[in-house]
């Protein structure tokens, strides 16, 4: 809604639509009042849809939304199946142990792995089991 085109130079300093940048002629290009209004309807209007669609759902409040009210296409839309089947409940820590089996994204893992790369010793492949 600001008005990004996917310029891919955000972090270049040289964002074309004066988004990312503090080049002031680039930035002269952004309205910002403009803009705000922009940005504003757009997230009234985002949670609008959100809302119609916990309503959808058949829930009245949105903390009420469960994995297995969200279904995920697969195999090229030949069938669905709902996001706690494919993501099984976690136990209270079951991330941060080592070797954890039951889950594929062992944030221990790769928080041991950052610590080697900060200490200047080469990367090492996290296994994940599944």
């Amino acid at each position: 809604s600001l008005g990004c085109i996917q310029a891919l130079k955000c972090n270049t300093n040289k964002c074309p639509t004066g988004i990312t940048t503090q080049d002031p002629e680039l930035v002269s290009g952004l309205d910002v009042d403009t803009k705000a209004v922009r940005v504003f309807t757009y997230h009234k209007n985002t949670c609008h849809n959100f809302y119609e669609m916990i309503g959808a759902i058949g829930l009245d409040d949105p903390r009420k939304l469960r994995p297995d009210h969200v279904m995920r296409r697969m195999e090229g839309g030949t069938y669905s199946r709902s996001y706690a089947d494919i993501f099984p409940p976690l136990e209270p820590g079951s991330l941060l142990i080592k070797g954890n089996a039951k889950h594929s994204s062992n944030i221990q893992a790769v928080w041991d792995m950052g610590q080697h790369l900060l200490r200047g010793e080469p990367a090492r492949s996290i296994a994940y089991k599944s």
